[in-house]
């Protein structure tokens, strides 16, 4: 529950994704990486067979750069529960 409480503080709330224009962050793949250094994002996409990368839109930056700090300030047995 923590985990989830966690990144729900750094979502965005529902009035804020009627905006389109505040959900749309595109993002190259280098963009992508330094956002989220901790998410092997090279192998994510090897893994799903996509070989050329280019924009990606990141809906809510702030919630990826959350998740991403959790991967590595939370123990692999937290994440499994």
């Amino acid at each position: 529950m923590s985990i989830e409480t966690k990144l729900a503080q750094n979502s965005v709330t529902r009035v804020q994704r009627r905006n389109p224009e505040a959900n749309y962050h595109p993002m190259g793949k280098a963009e992508l990486i330094a956002l989220t250094p901790d998410f092997d994002w090279t192998l994510y996409f090897r893994t799903i067979n996509l070989t050329e990368v280019g924009k990606v839109n990141v809906g809510q930056p702030d919630f990826f750069k959350a998740a991403d700090k959790l991967l590595t300030s939370t123990p692999v047995e937290d994440w499994k529960t």
